[in-house]
């Protein structure tokens, strides 16, 4: 019998009903100087039986020599949830010399093992046995782990940002460059001016060293064209990168 499985894979800035199961916390960062134990919660959304495994990975985009992966102690590392049901995991950070300055990160996977699908055979009169295929989808789930020691050091650019009005969204994209030992955490706040209306929230982050482009689509109320708005970006540390009004 052949069978087909097919993996869903997210990386996770929320928490989803519509996935097999849903990880939370969905952002941890832990001190890179001492031992850290954190625990998250698995919920199963499924009506059947789930098996999941739990292991650290590492995130090549950010640089794989800067991860945690040898660091974290993962238990259990395999889970069984009933239908509806919550289960706890707990993971453990052990420092080392290398995390005692800038920032590392991996994530934890949690990935479900599929159960075994048994054979279903149709007979007819043009074949003597039909095999029917079925098709299997597999959940994988992907939350970040940052550390943070004592020496950290942001240090970058935000360059060639480049807006434009859709009438729904304000499209944004620019160019970040890190010089320190850390990403940077952009955070826009866009003002409609002579009125009330404030939008915020995060546009993305750098790499933890060298060139990243961030784009973000932000939703705005319609009928905003022609209207004069600001636009400022800072960082997890209030330093401004971008501070101007325009037309949208």
């Amino acid at each position: 019998m052949r069978k087909l499985f097919v993996i869903v894979f997210v990386l996770v800035s929320f928490v989803s009903n519509a996935l097999n199961f849903s990880v939370y916390p969905t952002r941890f960062e832990v001190d890179g100087t001492t031992v850290s134990t954190e625990e998250l919660e698995i919920t199963n959304n499924t009506l059947a039986p789930l098996r999941i495994e739990v292991f650290p990975q590492a995130d090549i985009t950010y640089g794989e020599k800067y991860n945690l992966n040898s660091n974290i102690t993962i238990f259990p590392k395999n889970v069984s949830i009933k239908p509806g049901a919550t289960q706890k995991v707990r993971f453990r950070v052990k420092p080392d010399e290398k995390l005692k300055s800038g920032e590392y990160k991996s994530y934890l996977t949690f990935k479900e093992i599929p159960y075994e699908i048994k054979k279903e055979e149709t007979q007819n009169y043009k074949e003597p046995t039909e095999i029917i295929n079925n098709l299997q989808f597999i959940t994988e789930v992907s939350i970040p782990v940052y550390t943070y020691g004592n020496d950290l050091k942001l240090e970058g650019e935000l360059k060639n940002l480049k807006y434009k009005y859709t009438g729904e969204a304000l499209d944004i994209s620019c160019d970040t460059i890190s010089r320190g030992n850390a990403s940077i955490q952009f955070y826009y706040a866009i003002e409609i001016l002579g009125t009330d209306y404030k939008v915020d929230g995060k546009l993305g982050f750098s790499a933890r060293e060298g060139k990243k482009k961030i784009t973000l689509v932000i939703p705005l109320k319609e009928k905003l064209k022609g209207k004069k708005a600001n636009l400022k970006i800072i960082d997890q540390q209030g330093k401004e990168y971008f501070n101007s009004n325009f037309v949208l």
